[in-house]
């Protein structure tokens, strides 16, 4: 996304997770700016959300995530065998979904 000229925002509430990021970032010349802000503390909104986490951790974050989003929404890094308790916590229709082996990804989109 930021190779397209798109402003990124990375967040991830483990210092070293986001200071890795960076470091990847930099070393495929992207500019993105990270914070270690919770999702729940973050303000404004975006049109594509990325959460990258196990099922019971989105569901955890569900209500920001969703709050957060103005257009899409993608899930990943869940087991397909757990989507059902995303799908209870996130109320937008899933306009995508892949699986791969145990894996599956979603992409819910604002009506």
């Amino acid at each position: 996304g930021c190779h397209l000229g798109l402003a990124c925002t990375g967040v991830d509430i483990d210092p070293e997770a986001v200071t890795e990021a960076q470091r990847n970032a930099q070393a495929n010349a992207m500019r993105i700016e990270y914070s270690t802000t919770s999702a729940f503390d973050l303000e404004g909104s975006w049109d594509l959300v990325v959460c990258n986490l196990y099922a019971e951790a989105i569901v955890q974050l569900a209500p920001a995530l969703v709050r957060l989003t103005s257009r899409y929404l993608v899930v990943a890094g869940l087991l397909r065998e757990r989507e059902h308790l995303v799908h209870a916590a996130i109320d937008l229709p899933v306009a995508f979904r892949k699986e791969d082996g145990p894996w599956a990804c979603l992409r819910f989109e604002r009506p």
